[in-house]
């Protein structure tokens, strides 16, 4: 019997359809692996489903009844879901966070202010769901100290604690190394197994959702355009539909030598920014542990390993946000502080969390990144990135709040390359982005190195960028460590300044 029954449904922002008459049931039990090209209305879907949205027409029906239209009446219809990028309060403990849902969802709040007493009910719950999710060695942490997959586990437990019979799970895999990946898995199949629990899973990473999915549905253009519940899932993946437009035409992948060839011995190749005994805390704990980097011109360096590693700390240091306990920076040679780090125009960054100004415009957001120049410099600047992300294009004049996960990416991207820096930083590229957009991304990335920019990439897998990076580097607990320099050809003077 089908537990949540889409038909017909259409939504719309100006003048965008985004979801185009999209019909979809899924059966009581199932794991449903949902998948699309970034803009394609996945986050959109979940959202009206959850009353984030309203729909313009359409039917949604749980349980044979129609779905409530306002988030809190979703919840206690039965539905629950977790985020693309966490959304959990850092200060509270993980029992606190679990907890507070329990109260909220069992007894009266009056009732626990009053007496500090929790039911026996409640004291069952939360024991039961901390163990069930492995999170019984940080049940007292803070949830801002724990590393992004705890996090995620976090906030499935605290899902499940609203009493929920059917979870939306929103890119639960983004960003975590294969360990964790296996961590979740196991602790999704248990999940399911234990309470029979319906899940619509969407994720980038079709190798997470074949450990886990009994289904795949792959949406374009606002529409199910394959479900495999017809065929079979690799009939699905094999479909020249999602060859073309979910994991992007070979004939448009560049190989390793393709790609470095240009670069290889480019004449500009010196250390444009470099750190040397960097050590960096956040909130007196040691993040970065007396690191040394530097990044070259004509070069695109990787850092991969763990999340809660240090490598987005790097990063930050590198770019001025985060001023490094001790150590020294220079730029071009020449010490120099975070302050002038941060200041200079010559530098961009775009974070994992694809910062935009949701309160402006596509249009508004990338003209930020443009430090300076006429308003025919603007009108060429924007034709050039707009080349590069065609989807930016049609939503220029589109509030940036209403952009999907990946086109918040691409326009954070986007906005970084407008100023035409010498020095990109990249906090996890492909986190959140469909295969073919992580191949333009770090193929937007190569050309800009082509062109002598010096580019810095985080990821938590080393596949990501292993076909890209000219030098790839480990970081585990704080510390870093050079496995491959892979194709850079080190000027003598540039050595001297290698870990």
């Amino acid at each position: 019997m089908s537990q949540l029954t889409i038909e017909g449904l259409w939504k719309q922002f100006g003048g965008n359809e985004v979801l185009r008459g999209l019909s979809l049931s899924i059966e009581q039990g199932a794991i449903v692996g949902l998948v699309a090209t970034n803009g394609a209305g996945k986050t959109t879907l979940v959202n009206v489903l959850f009353g984030v949205y309203r729909k313009d027409r359409g039917t949604l029906r749980f349980e044979g009844r129609d779905l409530p239209q306002l988030p809190h009446d979703v919840v206690d219809a039965g539905l629950a879901r977790t985020f693309q990028s966490v959304r959990l309060s850092p200060t509270m403990t993980v029992l606190e966070t679990i907890r507070a849902v329990l109260v909220n969802r069992n007894c009266h709040v009056s009732q626990f202010v009053g007496s500090g007493r929790l039911t026996k009910t409640v004291r069952q719950k939360e024991s039961e769901l901390v163990s069930r999710f492995g999170l019984v060695a940080v049940a007292h942490s803070l949830v801002g100290s724990l590393s992004l997959a705890v996090q995620r586990k976090v906030e499935m437990a605290r899902a499940v604690a609203t009493g929920a019979r059917f979870l939306f799970l929103d890119e639960p895999a983004s960003g975590l190394s294969d360990t964790e990946e296996d961590e979740l898995v196991a602790s999704i199949l248990e999940l399911r197994c234990r309470s029979g629990i319906t899940m619509l899973v969407i994720d980038h990473r079709i190798d997470f959702l074949r450990r886990i999915m009994d289904r795949l549905v792959f949406l374009h253009e606002g529409q199910v355009a394959l479900d495999s519940s017809s065929s079979n899932i690799g009939a699905v993946l094999e479909n020249p539909l999602m060859g073309n437009e979910y994991f992007g035409p070979k004939h448009l992948l560049k190989s390793r030598d393709q790609i470095s060839a240009a670069v290889q011995d480019h004449p500009l190749r010196t250390a444009v920014l470099s750190i040397s005994g960097a050590f960096i805390e956040r909130g007196g704990v040691p993040v970065v542990k007396a690191a040394d980097y530097s990044c070259h011109s004509a070069s695109l360096s990787a850092v991969v390993g763990p999340n809660g590693g240090g490598k987005s700390s790097l990063l930050q240091c590198l770019a001025g946000i985060l001023p490094a306990k001790s150590g020294i920076v220079r730029v071009d040679g020449i010490e120099t502080n975070h302050k002038t780090l941060f200041s200079a125009t010559s530098i961009a960054m775009v974070p994992e969390n694809a910062d935009v100004f949701p309160g402006l415009t596509v249009e508004e957001n990338l003209r930020l990144g443009l430090h300076r120049g006429s308003a025919d410099t603007w009108l060429h600047k924007l034709n050039l990135v707009t080349k590069r992300y065609p989807r930016l294009r049609e939503t220029l004049l589109q509030s940036a709040g209403v952009l999907s996960g990946g086109e918040r990416k691409m326009l954070a991207m986007a906005r970084a390359l407008i100023g035409e820096p010498r020095v990109l930083l990249v906090d996890e590229p492909s986190a959140g982005l469909a295969p073919a957009w992580v191949g333009r991304t770090y193929r937007t990335i190569a050309e800009l190195v082509e062109q002598g920019v010096a580019a810095v990439v985080t990821e938590s897998q080393e596949v990501c960028c292993d076909g890209y990076a000219d030098r790839i580097s480990f970081m585990k607990q704080g510390t870093l460590v050079d496995i491959a320099l892979t194709r850079m050809k080190m000027p003598a003077s540039a050595s001297n300044n290698q870990e």
